[in-house]
Parts: C-alpha cells; structure tokens; sequence
C-alpha cells in the first residue's frame, strides 16, 4: 500500500511539477523581498542616525559663527535688535561705536578715495530696495545704520553709517541751499521730529594744507549739516567717501558716509542715562538728492517713510535660514534662560524641493518603516557652548527622520517591482493553469474521441491561449460530425468502411496541419519559456496521437555628494602651484599621472586650505610643506607633511569643533580641521594625523577610480 501511495505521489507530483515549482518559487520570493525590506531599513536607519547627528552638530557650528559681527561679537548680546530679518531704519545700541574720521592729519599726505579702507558695521545695517530714478540695473537703492553707543564716553550722540549707489556726486557750495547739491536728508521721528540735511563739500584740510594738491581729494567729502530752515548745524561730524566698487556682484560708484550727530539735534531728550527709553522709539525716514549738473538744484532720487521696513544684512533669522538647512528647532539661552527660539519665526519651507515622486516615497517609506518597527523615534538633541565663560549655550533638536530621501525612492520602486513581479507571477500560474487544463482536455478527447469532451469554456477567452483552444475545439467538433455520418451510412459495407477510413485518415491529416501551426507559433514565442514549451509540447504529441494512433491507448503512450571623478594628481599640481605663487612654499610628489578619485574639487580646496595654513602656521621657520599622493587598489592617499614639533596629547582631539593647541594664534576659533573632516566624510573619505620622524603627517584618503 505504501509503495503504491508513492508512486501515485510521484506521478501527482510530475503531473503538477510545473504549477508547484511556480508556487514554491513564489513563496520563496515573497519572503526574500520581505527579509529584504527589513534588512535596507535597519541598515539604513543606523547609517542616517549618524549622518544626521554629524550634519545638525554642523548646522549648530554654522548658526553660531553666522551670529558673530564684524567685532568678533555675538548677535545674541541683544536679541531684540538683531533677531528679526525685516525691520525698519531705527537707532540700534552697541556696546562699541564705528565712527571714525576718514581723512585726518595723519593720512592726509597721501589718501586717494580709491585706496580708502572702511569697513561697514554689517550687524545694523538694513538695506531698501531700488527705486524708479536709483541708478540702473541696482540691487538696492540704500543701505543704512543708525546706532547709540551704550554708556558712550564721547558723549550723547547718534552715530550714522550709510551706502547708496549714485553717479558722482556734485558738493554744495557755502552759502547756496542745502537742495542746490547733492544731499541727504535724515527725519527723525520720535518724541519730536527733527530733520537734517546732510551736503558733501570740499574737506577743509585739504583746502588748508593742500590746495596745489586737491584733485587728489576727489571722491573725499566734508559732510556737513543744515536745518529744515538752512541754518548751519555745527554739532555734526561727518565724512563720505565715493568710488566704484564691487558689492554683492554689483560694480557701480558708490558713496558711503559715516558720520554722528548730537542727539540733541536728532530731537532726542537728553537724559543723565544714556542712551535712555526715548532712543529705542526713534525711526528714521531718509531722503537723497541728486543734482545732474553743477548749478542745477537737486532732485530727489529716493525716498524712505519713517515706517518702511528693509532687510538686515546680518540677523539671527537669516543665520538661521541660511545655516539650519534641515529647519530643525533651535534655541539659545543665556546663563540658562532662553532669549531666542526658532519657533517664534515665521514658518518657512524647507530648503530642497520634492517633487510628486519624492513626497510619493516618502508617504510610501512612513508606512513601510511604521509597520517594520512600531517604536516611536527619539528626536536628536545637540547642545554647544559659546561666548565669553560660554555665557551661551545653543540646542538644536531634530526630529529623526525615519528615511532619507534616496531610500525612500529605493523603497518606492523596489515596491513597484515587487508589484510588477507578482502582478507576472500571477498571470504566469494562470497561464499554466489553463494551459494545464486544456492539456488534459485535449487528451482525453484524443483518447475517447466519442465521448462528450469539449473545449468551449476555454474557447470564450480572447487571448492566444483562448485561440489555441477555440482552433482544436472546432476541429474536433468537425470531425466528430464527419465521423459519426460515416458511420452510420456504411455500417454494413466493409469496402465502404475501408474507404471511409481513408478518408478519416486524409481528414486527420489536415487536421494535423491545421493544428500544428497555432502550435508551432506558440512554442515559436514560448521557445525561452522551458515550462510553457514542455506543455506546448505535450499537447503537440497528443493532437498527433488523435489522428496517428492506432488506438486510445496507443496514443496516450505516445503523447541595475552634491562629489565627481576627475583627475586628482593634476588637481594637487595646480593646487601646489598656485599656493608658491601666492609665496607658500609648498612641494608636490607624485610618481604617477591621471590619478582618477572621486571627490569634490571645492571641498577638498577648503580640507587643503585648512591642513595647509595649520601647516604653515605650525612648521619650523624656513621648511617647506610637502603634499604627496599615492595609490593602492581601493584608495588615492593625499599627505600633508610640516617640520616642526609634535602634536600633544590625543591626535584624534584635534578634530574636536574649538580644539585649539598652545602654538595657535589667538585667532584660531579651533574649526579649521573639525571643517575639513566633516567635508572628507562627505566625500566619502577619511583624515587621519600622525606624529612622525622630524614633524607632523596628515593623511588623506579618498576613493580611487582605475581608469
């Protein structure tokens, strides 16, 4: 019985082999994309904890340094001023003041305009758009700062610096109007109004001690000031300057004037404390005037109301839009107590734009990783010290993302695959099956060729398997008919019954033919098809059986970052070569050329350039720097070599962010190579140093590209 069980098992299973290989292969399948799916997450999610907590500590190191001004001094010192990016031309409060005399007895002798160096105080000066009569083609039509000084040993005074591109500017004349040149008009609004008519003439130093020499005093102006009425403000200490030059891509002539004015005369009340309550409440209108000739009166070109607002050129809102490109919360405190929050701005979008496809893979990644783990994420928290005694701290907190944008796309379009390969398998059993079923049809119609066998279910359907069945199902209907007449009509008559048999025999023979072509044509478009071809196959042998054989019997026995490939050996020769013609000794080795890597040229500029000047800073006087490169199988390794002492204590710590060592200068913040390897890491590389025989090694390396 057991045997007998066997065999009937082996031939069930050589019947379904096909069908049941299918099935299993299916299953198998299906497991391997889920194990699959699992596998890309979890490998992908420790990958993107890391790279986000490097990049938010990046963020945080970038948001910092953008808050610092010109004076090395934070933002943060008065939020209230300097957080918003849009705000009107007000009197700020600095701890320090910028005013200063551009020409004096000391540089009279030889100052030209062109060659006058004056630094803007960026931290409070808001700049305005253009205007219909601004010069054309101007990015902005002014740009202006208005400042108190707090507990101000030069007395009580409102310190003015502005810039505004113009043509060149035609000075008053002593005893005309303030509007028969050039002018500024300043209109103070506050508790009075005060206004202030700023012209530019000719410098009396010059006048006095150089009057042989006093074209070379064009472009310098003694700004001086008059009342509404034309009466002569002498509480007033100014000067301008004018010359073209390049601002934010923009090469034009522009006049920058600084300058202070008693606040008495700016309709400030003047108190025992300075600056006091009144100066916070003070605004500013501003208009210029321009005279196109000498003689003819001034017109004016710009004009600002007192309540207009402009765009700061440095705040805290934009450190924070241009810095934190993940827009994750940040907030500072000052001895423990918060003084500024990302939340208190506007909402902005985040930087990089998603198209359909991308906010499609990202829904689709939410879910998959949701159902692959259900844990609730745990958001990034960085905190940095900053300030004099970090007197700052900042926090920035990330909300983790559960996928990042490449393998949310992975995710989407293995999923597709997924679908497209099931939606194939699908079609591929029932392709099977019904070919299975006609087979088996078919051959119980060739072995019992009077019985009611029929293929007209499989007939109605239209495709190519549907066309093959309807063809056999006609003929066998056909000749079933012819069969049966021939029959009954010769029953009695062997000599007819012989012929009839001929002529079934001829019959059969077309039929055969006919037969044999719809099938010729599948196994012609199955030929790479092994399953579907050994079933074509079988029903091929089982229609010539049906009208070959001799017998029933007889016939069923017969039947695939934002970094590039490009030449690293000549990218470090030129590097080399440019350094020495800038006077930094620097030699460069390499023994081969077309060294391929892939690397980004300006982030590894910005990782020479700090290796570089740390070298230069650090080696022993008169040594050169040597840069070398080399290869091996998988790596293109850059040195860096310095003579000098060694590094102490741990190597590693000078990658820290504010690591600095006792030979630095006082202006090292301690960032440089902290910088340089954040960038090698995007780059997919590595740095490494090492105290070595004679000075200190940095060690490069980056992916090599055999060409």
């Amino acid at each position: 019985m057991a045997m007998f069980g066997r065999v009937r098992l082996r031939r069930a299973y050589r019947a379904l082999r096909i069908t049941l290989v299918s099935v299993g292969l299916t299953i198998l399948l299906c497991l391997v994309f889920v194990y699959a799916f699992r596998d890309i997450f979890t490998t992908a999610r420790q990958k993107d904890d890391n790279a986000q907590k490097a990049a938010l500590s990046a963020e945080l190191s970038d948001f910092r340094m953008a808050t610092r001004t010109e004076n090395n001094e934070s933002l943060f010192s008065d939020p209230l001023q300097f957080s918003l990016a849009s705000r009107p031309l007000k009197i700020a409060v600095l701890s320090k003041s910028f005013f200063t005399f551009l020409l004096h007895a000391g540089n009279a002798r030889s100052i030209t305009a062109a060659a006058l160096e004056w630094d803007l105080p960026e931290a409070c000066m808001t700049r305005f758009p253009p205007q219909p009569l601004t010069p054309k083609d101007a990015k902005y039509g002014f740009e202006g700062c208005l400042a108190a000084v707090r507990n101000d040993p030069a007395g009580r005074f409102v310190y003015f610096a502005f810039r505004f591109p113009s043509d060149p500017v035609v000075r008053h004349r002593q005893g005309q109007k303030p509007t028969s040149a050039d002018f500024i008009r300043i209109d103070f609004q506050g508790a009075q109004t005060s206004s202030i008519h700023l012209v530019f003439e000719t410098p009396a130093l010059a006048e006095k001690r150089y009057p042989s020499q006093i074209g070379r005093f064009n472009g310098l102006h003694e700004v001086t000031g008059y009342s509404s009425d034309g009466s002569l403000i002498r509480a007033i200490n100014a000067q301008a300057f004018e010359r073209r030059q390049l601002v934010d891509g923009d090469e034009r002539n522009f006049v920058t004037a600084v300058g202070r004015i008693d606040a008495s005369k700016a309709g400030i009340p003047v108190t025992d404390t300075w600056p006091n309550a009144d100066v916070s409440q003070v605004r500013a209108g501003i208009v210029i005037g321009h005279s196109y000739a000498s003689g003819q009166p001034a017109i004016e070109v710009f004009s600002l109301p007192a309540d207009a607002s402009g765009v700061a050129r440095i705040s805290v809102e934009q450190a924070y839009d241009a810095s934190v490109r993940s827009r994750s919360a940040v907030e500072v405190r000052k001895h423990g107590k918060p003084i500024w929050s990302s939340m208190s701005m506007a909402a902005t979008n985040p930087r990089d734009s998603q198209g359909w496809v991308q906010q499609l893979s990202d829904l689709w990644a939410q879910r998959v990783v949701s159902m692959l783990n259900r844990d609730d994420p745990i958001p990034i928290r960085l905190e940095q010290e900053f300030g004099p005694n970090g007197q700052f701290s900042a926090t920035i907190i990330g909300q983790p993302r559960r996928t990042d944008h490449i393998a949310a796309r992975a995710y989407l379009w293995f999923t597709v695959g997924v679908v497209v390969i099931s939606l194939l398998g699908v079609i591929w059993l029932n392709a099977i099956l019904r070919v299975r079923r006609i087979a088996v049809v078919a051959t119980k119609m060739a072995a019992h060729p009077l019985r009611e066998h029929s293929l007209s279910n499989f007939a109605k359907d239209k495709d190519e398997i549907g066309a093959l069945a309807r063809i056999i199902d006609v003929l066998v209907r056909r000749d079933r008919s012819r069969e049966r007449r021939s029959v009954r009509s010769n029953l009695l008559k062997l000599q007819e019954m012989d012929e009839r048999v001929k002529l079934r025999q001829s019959i059969l023979e077309a039929i055969g033919h006919e037969i044999r072509s719809p099938l010729q044509s599948l196994l012609s478009l199955n030929i790479d098809n092994d399953d579907v071809t050994r079933n074509l196959e079988r029903m091929n042998r089982a229609v010539q059986a049906l009208y070959l054989a001799t017998s029933a019997q007889a016939g069923i026995n017969d039947s695939r970052v934002v970094v590039e490939t490009d030449d690293l050996a000549e990218y470090l020769s030129t590097y080399s070569r440019n350094k020495r013609d800038r006077g930094v000794s620097v030699n460069f080795h390499c023994a081969s050329v077309g060294v391929f890597a892939e690397f980004d040229p300006i982030a590894l500029d910005q990782v020479l350039e700090h290796l570089v000047d740390n070298a230069a800073r650090l080696r022993t006087p008169g040594s050169d720097i040597e840069i070398a490169l080399t290869i091996d199988d998988s790596f293109a390794s850059i040195i860096v070599f310095n003579q000098g002492s060694w590094i102490e204590g741990e190597v590693e710590s000078i990658f820290q962010f504010g690591f600095t060592t006792a030979a630095s200068n006082s202006q090292s913040k301690g960032q440089g190579l902290f910088v340089a390897r954040v960038l090698m890491l995007g780059m997919g590389g590595s740095i490494t140093a090492s105290n070595i025989l004679g000075g200190v090694q940095m060690l490069l390396k980056l992916k090599y590209v055999h060409r």
